[in-house]
């Protein structure tokens, strides 16, 4: 495991809906603790390979987890995929990091003892069954999360994550209800 005295490092995926639950978790864990994914936009993704490479190599580089913030609209956007597929890599620059998404109460299977998988992001939900990646609901409790955030440290090793899904090209549609099989 991690050295145990250095807090772990989170890099943030979010929607800019959720934005305040990224502000929440930052207040929890601590400034210097978090990198921000919401300061991307789309027009970043434009070349997905090479901002997936810029991401390995700047923000993603001092991080050992990824944790993602599902509201309702999360799973819709471009963006969070490139984000927690870069996270996942795994090369001699960057070791990949353990992942975790949050269920927030803004969703309707918020602490309902289930979520609905088609409204989660699906490469997130491509790694569930594996283990590499668990899904929580959302707790403003610092010790759970830099807890959650110490299995998937230990769990990133361990597990290989499914690389299969070729990266999403574009957003959903803002009227989309789920994604698609």
């Amino acid at each position: 495991m991690e050295n145990e005295s250095k807090p772990l490092k989170a890099f943030i995926c979010c929607f800019d809906d959720d934005k305040a639950y990224e502000e929440k978790l930052q207040a929890l864990l601590g400034e210097e603790n978090v990198v921000l994914g919401s300061k991307f936009k789309d027009a970043d993704t434009k070349d997905s390979l090479a901002f997936m490479k810029s991401l390995r190599e700047g923000d993603l580089k001092d991080t050992a987890v990824t944790i993602v913030l599902i509201g309702e609209n999360t799973w819709k956007r471009k963006l969070i995929d490139l984000e927690v597929l870069a996270s996942m890599q795994d090369d001699a620059a960057k070791k990949r990091n353990g992942i975790i998404g949050l269920i927030l109460p803004s969703r309707i299977d918020y602490q309902k003892g289930h979520f609905y998988r088609y409204t989660i992001p699906q490469r997130l939900y491509d790694n569930y069954p594996n283990g590499y990646v668990k899904i929580y609901n959302w707790k403003e409790d610092a010790g759970f999360i830099k807890r959650i955030m110490a299995k998937s440290v230990e769990r990133k090793d361990m597990l290989v994550p499914n690389l299969t899904r070729t990266p999403c090209t574009k957003n959903k549609a803002p009227s989309a209800k789920k994604w698609d099989k």
